[in-house]
C-alpha cells in the first residue's frame, strides 16, 4: 500500500516539491517562515488540508506505522523540535516550555496574519 508520509520520514519520498525530510529538517527559521507548504508535511493531517490540497491525507495504516515504529517516532519528535525552536519554545521530558531561542522571539512576538501563526493549530 502507499504509505507518502511513512515514506517521506523514512527518507524514501519526497514532498510535492521534491523535498526530503532531511532538507526540510536542515532549514533555518527565516526559511520554515517564508515557505509554506511543507508543514502538512511534518505533521499531516487525518483529512484534506484547506491550505495545501497537494498535502497527503494520514491514514489508519500510517498511524499505526507511527506507534509502531521508533525510527519513525524520532524523526517525528525531530520535526516537533525544529517547530517549537521555531516558535520559540522546547521539550523538557515531558513538558513544553518557552526558549529563548527561534525566530518568533527574535521578532518580539506573533504576526497574527502570516502563514507560519496559521501553523501553530496544526501543531
Amino acid at each position: 500500500m502507499y504509505m507518502p508520509i511513512v515514506d517521506f520520514y523514512y527518507g524514501k519520498a519526497t514532498d510535492t516539491s521534491g523535498r526530503t525530510l532531511r532538507e526540510i529538517h536542515t532549514w533555518d527559521y527565516h526559511k520554515l517562515e517564508n515557505v509554506h507548504d511543507y508543514i502538512q508535511w511534518l505533521f499531516p493531517l487525518t483529512e484534506p488540508s484547506q491550505y495545501n490540497p497537494l498535502a497527503p491525507v494520514l491514514d489508519a495504516e500510517q498511524i499505526a506505522k507511527f506507534h509502531t515504529d521508533a525510527e519513525l517516532r524520532a524523526k517525528l519528535l525531530s520535526s516537533l523540535d525544529i517547530m517549537l525552536g521555531f516558535y520559540g519554545f522546547e521539550r523538557n521530558n515531558m513538558s513544553i516550555i518557552r526558549s529563548n531561542t527561534g525566530l518568533i522571539n527574535q521578532k518580539n512576538g506573533l504576526s497574527h496574519d502570516t502563514p507560519g501563526t496559521l501553523g501553530i493549530s496544526g501543531l
